[in-house]
């Protein structure tokens, strides 16, 4: 057993040798990344059969922990888990809705990308507690040209995408033996040597990135993502292709099998940021059909967007995806190859119960649970302001949550809620009819007594707090007579008694009804109803429209609605233009989805992409926060703080995200029995 250890401690020693001097002279020649890769490829055949360690791939556990010196990233100090944690066990969380797919780049609800974190390394991540401040997650360099135009990143040899989930039933032998990962092994060799001259001699071997029935990340995948985020045909990657309008895709390209560049046409602000938003798309699945054949280069966007394995989700982060059981559950699992550790758990459970009113029974199952076998509960949850409500009442039934058997803490979003005005509908086209809703919404009400004082009002698209928000504008108040002035203004009358108003549109005489689209959901459907009623008081008739989430985005993104209840999750860097810029207006699931069209609101925008004076930022963020405050194209509600609770397995609990994942899952670990 000792000669083993020994055999192993040398090879590893020689493998982070060979590695380390490798990526150093990579840097200067790229001649070396055969090198590497050889080495790689040679003591990987024997260590990845080794016994593993607990944080994963034992050839490289702990290669490049730290950033390599002089680039823009740098380790964060804090770490995640505390010193003494236990690893082990299935964490066990829940989902109130059944995700629409696991496609990471076309799919972007707040519930797939927590579900990300879990299955993905990103490029960079954030520092624990400066959170704009970034350090190496797959990249281990990120480096800039003086002018802000130029990016190059390297990225760790030592990802790799897990094994796809197939089902039972399925054969799939060109993936299985590695066809797919060898045909673009072979496709990006030649794309090398075509790039690069220096590479134009050096065998670059087509299955060089397949090793024990898995393929390497590289960044030929960087570069696939960003091609297939680019291409047009997939309309489910506008909203995240609104960032990268100034990429220049002839300068964007893998500069080895392990570095690549992305370059944009103007010096703008978010060009650090934008960056840093690429992520990886595994080329040997998404470009390839159910039997293995590579789509053609004229439809691949059109494909990829209904690929045939999109119900199911691949990544190459901690956790690898085993199932997902429609309305049951989410299974994901520990993958021991994955060199950057700090996850403690084994599996992750995620139990779908879209019953919101048993959330807190599944914290009680787990809380009494005799034994982690036995539990059938839930760890963690946030709750809803309703159940929040109802286990804040001291009563027998809610003793857990009361002696401290079910601990809770709350935390403040990022982001806001709010009503969307669809600007295209006759209805909503004029500012001032806009404003009377938003005089119609008895706003104060619903935070104190649906959302029970869980957050706080907000005026415009900024998180209070932030310098960017101008703190002078007052929330607006609840005031039906103002609210009948301004639609008296705008034409809308009362005409035949009737009690609905009306008003002449087109030619025709139009009442003032209108859909108002929420998701099923308790707190929104009890907010929908406090609207509906105030409305009906000045005449308007609300008809309220409950939807799962599936089907409330279907008509969310094909603007097929009226007017909508949502909210946006935002981030400490500021940006409007995804949401606000007219140029999104017409664009098919953008997000700009009220169709928002604003000349000076564009300029400003406009203004921002080019400012780099923070100073001059804020001042040009809170005129475009008084511009929408003006236009009200949403009623604005609050900022969100949400409660959440752990039971007593579940250790360091206290420690959330800053930003999101709120409910981080990398500090926490589970008492061990």
């Amino acid at each position: 057993m000792v000669r083993s250890f020994y055999h192993r401690l040398i090879n590893t020693i020689l493998l982070l040798a060979v590695i380390v001097v490798g990526v150093i002279f990579v840097a200067q020649n790229n001649n070396l990344e055969t090198l590497a890769l050889k080495a790689l490829q040679e003591d990987e055949q024997e260590d990845l059969t080794a016994e593993t360690t607990s944080s994963g791939n034992p050839a490289a556990a702990s290669l490049w922990a730290d950033s390599i010196p002089g680039g823009l990233l740098v380790k964060d100090p804090e770490p995640w888990l505390p010193a003494g944690h236990t690893n082990g066990g299935t964490l066990k969380l829940l989902l109130s809705t059944d995700p629409k797919g696991f496609n990471y780049l076309i799919e972007n609800s707040v519930d797939v990308a927590n579900i990300a974190a879990y299955n993905l390394v990103p490029l960079v991540a954030r520092h624990k507690k400066e959170v704009t401040k970034y350090g190496p997650a797959l990249a281990v360099s990120m480096e800039r040209s003086d002018d802000f135009l130029t990016y190059t990143y390297r990225i760790r040899p030592d990802v790799f995408w897990h094994q796809p989930a197939l089902e039972d039933d399925e054969e799939r032998d060109w993936l299985k033996n590695g066809a797919s990962c060898k045909a673009v092994g072979e496709r990006t060799a030649a794309a090398l040597k075509a790039n690069q001259p220096e590479l134009a001699n050096v065998d670059l071997p087509a299955d060089r990135h397949w090793v024990q029935g898995r393929c390497r990340v590289t960044a030929h995948d960087i570069i696939f993502w960003i091609e297939m985020m680019m291409n047009t045909q997939v309309g489910g990657a506008a909203s995240t292709r609104s960032y990268f309008q100034d990429l220049d895709m002839s300068q964007v390209k893998a500069t080895g099998d392990f570095s690549f560049r992305v370059k944009f046409k103007s010096k703008k602000y978010k060009n650090d940021l934008v960056s840093k938003f690429v992520s990886t798309l595994p080329e040997f699945l998404y470009a390839f059909d159910e039997d293995g054949a590579r789509f053609e280069e004229a439809v691949i966007g059109t494909r990829y967007s209904e690929h045939w394995y999109n119900p199911r989700g691949l990544g190459n982060g901690p956790y690898r995806f085993v199932k997902f059981s429609p309305g049951e559950a989410l299974e994901l699992e520990k993958d021991p190859w994955f060199p950057l550790g700090g996850n403690s758990f084994d599996k992750v459970l995620l139990k779908v119960v879209k019953e919101t009113m048993q959330h807190p029974l599944m914290l009680i199952q787990s809380a009494t649970a005799k034994s982690e076998a036995e539990n059938q509960g839930a760890h963690i949850t946030a709750l809803s302001p309703q159940n929040f409500r109802q286990v804040m009442k001291k009563n027998n039934k809610n003793k857990l949550f009361h002696d401290g058997t079910i601990a809770h803490g709350f935390y403040e979003t990022y982001g806001y809620s709010y009503i969307g005005w669809n600007g295209d509908k006759p209805l909503f086209s004029d500012k001032r009819v806009r404003q009377a809703m938003s005089h119609a919404v008895k706003a104060d009400e619903i935070l104190k007594n649906i959302r029970f004082n869980l957050g706080r009002r907000t005026t415009g698209p900024i998180t209070p707090g932030l310098p960017h928000y101008d703190e002078t504008l007052e929330p607006i108040p609840y005031d039906l007579d103002r609210a009948k002035a301004l639609l008296k203004e705008a034409g809308w009358e009362d005409s035949n008694g009737n009690g609905i108003l009306d008003k002449m549109i087109n030619g025709r005489r139009t009442e003032f009804e209108f859909t108002f689209n929420i998701v099923s959901r308790p707190v929104h459907q009890d907010t929908g109803e406090v609207v509906k009623e105030s409305l009906k008081k000045i005449g308007i008739k609300c008809n309220l429209k409950p939807l799962e989430w599936a089907n409330f985005q279907k008509e969310l993104h094909t603007k097929k609605f009226d007017a909508v209840m949502l909210g946006w999750g935002t981030s400490p860097d500021v940006d409007f233009d995804q949401i606000w810029h007219s140029r999104h207006a017409d664009v098919p699931k953008s997000s700009n989805f009220v169709s928002f069209r604003n000349a000076e609101a564009d300029k400003i925008i406009e203004a921002m992409e080019f400012e780099f004076d923070m100073a001059k930022r804020y001042e040009l963020s809170q005129r475009f926060h008084r511009i929408i405050y003006e236009e009200q194209p949403y009623t604005f509600l609050f900022q969100s703080k949400a409660a959440y609770f752990w039971t007593p397995q579940l250790q360091n609990a206290t420690t959330v995200g800053k930003v999101r994942p709120y409910l981080n899952p990398r500090s926490w670990y589970l008492k061990q029995n």
